[in-house]
């Protein structure tokens, strides 16, 4: 009989110690999967910012040369290190 009963609390304890364990080990894993869906939320964001960006870039790169050939044509306008010589026919 007292073999039974130790067995039984061995096994009892070997049990408690497994879920334990286990129990520890899923908690860290449900942190660590929460921190990844977190960053890939994160990742999403930045790349559509960055996508914004880029896209400003263009335009920028683009108009500002359109930009500065009205400005010089019809408006008479130059860049400060520019001298304008105008000759009389």
């Amino acid at each position: 009989m007292t073999k039974f009963i130790g067995k039984t609390i061995l096994i009892l304890v070997c049990i408690s110690l497994v879920a334990y364990t286990f129990t520890k080990e899923i908690t860290k894993v449900y942190s660590l999967y929460r921190e990844n869906n977190e960053i890939k939320k994160r990742i999403e964001r930045l790349k559509t910012e960055n996508e914004k960006l880029q896209k400003q870039i263009t335009i920028l790169n683009t108009e500002i040369p359109i930009i500065e050939k009205i400005a010089r044509e019809e408006l008479g306008m130059i860049k400060q290190s520019e001298k304008i010589y105008k000759f009389q026919e």
